[in-house]
């Protein structure tokens, strides 16, 4: 979805549901040709695009910038952009 349709989903989300979290690529994945529409890439969302929601947000995955499993406990919540994956709970 795009960004605009994403942030009118999260506002529903959050509407309707006690806890809502999100799992998302910290940076943008080439589109895979797919005929399913629904597991296109449209947008990038960021770490302060979920804080200014009021999300708490750690990094999940590999490490991106080296792509290797090392176990960084630590900066998953501090620097979340250096993983995979965002996780932005509230």
């Amino acid at each position: 979805m795009t960004k605009h349709e994403g942030e009118r989903f999260l506002s529903e989300l959050e509407r309707v549901a006690e806890n809502v979290v999100i799992s998302t690529p910290s940076y943008w994945y080439p589109n895979i040709v797919s005929e399913n529409p629904f597991q296109w890439h449209r947008s990038l969302w960021n770490v302060e695009d979920f804080r200014k929601r009021g999300y708490k947000v750690c990094g999940a995955g590999n490490f991106k910038m080296i792509n290797l499993p090392i176990p960084l406990r630590a900066l998953t919540s501090k620097i979340p952009n250096l993983f995979e994956y965002l996780i932005a709970e509230k």
